[in-house]
């Protein structure tokens, strides 16, 4: 059952969708009259020799993806994300520059973020 109102569009939290896959994919299912029958929540990892087919970008890009087995939990708990911690993660991974750039888009976000996910599944 969504939390917020059902309008169009639906609006899906990812956080929602990988660590309470079977409730948002039911509800997106219902609300878009979908046939949850043809969803799967697991599959078999991508063969080796198919993967070093491709392109070394793409994979690089879909490692995580190909090598899975299933909807991978991303371990945090609603409410627990917070733009400062991730903001120390940027400026380890990408510098403090561009770190605390990225802090600055987020937080000029917030308000419109907060907003849509008073609508969410």
């Amino acid at each position: 059952t969504p939390r917020g109102a059902q309008s169009w569009p639906l609006v899906v939290d990812g956080e929602d969708l990988v660590n309470d896959n079977e409730r948002v994919i039911s509800a997106i299912c219902s609300l878009a009259n979908l046939d949850i029958q043809g969803v799967t929540n697991e599959w078999q990892p991508m063969d080796e020799d198919v993967k070093s087919k491709q392109p070394v970008n793409m994979q690089t890009y879909l490692s995580t993806i190909q090598a899975s087995s299933g909807v991978i939990k991303s371990g945090y708990k609603e409410g627990e994300l917070s733009i400062d911690k991730e903001a120390e993660k940027w400026v380890a991974e990408f510098g403090s520059e561009i770190g605390n750039r990225l802090k600055g888009i987020a937080e000029a976000a917030m308000e419109d973020y907060l907003y849509l996910m008073q609508f969410r599944i």
